[in-house]
């Protein structure tokens, strides 16, 4: 987390010094983005199913599975603000909510008195700050392509919620990380100061290696761009 924390510092940090001393200021330098788009979890539904086998058998309680599914996409958003120091680049500072994936497995399981049946539901979510660099490509006056990288500041939960007997019990675990993550984007200059973009990025483990554990999460946005 520290490396990649450093990595992401130096590199805002250098190409601010060289963009801002040689280039100029674009026109309407401030600008806001609204962005909405889909998230996907890297998780495998095989390896939740054998850890809740193993959870299980360590508390000594036989399972019999009756099927489990697991949702890795969901609904992201984030709004974002940015200052543009030249033609060729951007810093943005935004907030992101990359929505939750969710696993759900049911069966019977046995706490001593035969086997009941039983109910398990995991919800996984990560949101927090962004800082970010742009740089950018224009192609012509209307279309403009970008790499995007940075530090995504994550608080990340996890709740798993058991129920049985008519009765559930929850526990819930959280982590804060600091984890870098790039992307490329596209841009359509729709008036002087009106734009829309299409925008991928891979935010690299993301998540407390020791409390929620860590996985990578692509996510895909359209966004409206509103230059002050």
């Amino acid at each position: 987390m520290k490396t990649s924390l450093r990595a992401a510092s130096l590199l805002l940090a250098g190409a601010c010094v060289v963009h801002c001393a040689a280039a100029q200021e674009a026109p309407h330098p401030f600008y806001l983005v609204g962005s909405v788009g889909q998230s996907r979890y890297s998780i495998s539904k095989g390896d939740l199913d054998a850890t809740l086998f193993e959870v299980f058998a360590e508390e000594g309680l036989p399972v019999v599975p009756n099927g489990s599914t697991l949702d890795k996409t969901d609904t992201s958003w984030s709004p974002t603000v940015g200052y543009r120091f030249s033609p060729s680049f951007a810093l943005e500072a935004s907030y992101l909510d990359l929505g939750k994936a969710q696993y759900r497995a049911d069966g019977g399981v046995d706490f001593g008195a035969g086997f009941v049946a039983t109910k398990i539901r995991a919800k996984i979510e990560s949101h927090g700050p962004i800082l970010a660099a742009l740089g950018i490509l224009p192609f012509n006056d209307r279309w403009e392509g970008y790499v995007r990288a940075g530090v995504f500041f994550a608080d990340t939960r996890i709740k798993v919620t058991i129920s049985s007997f008519g009765a559930g019990t929850s526990q819930e675990v959280s982590g804060s990380s600091q984890d870098f993550f790039a992307g490329l984007g596209l841009v359509y200059n729709a008036t002087s100061n009106c734009s829309l973009r299409l925008d991928w990025q891979r935010l690299k483990n993301v998540g407390d290696k020791d409390k929620t554990g860590e996985g990578d999460i692509d996510n895909l946005t359209f966004g409206f761009v509103l230059k002050l």
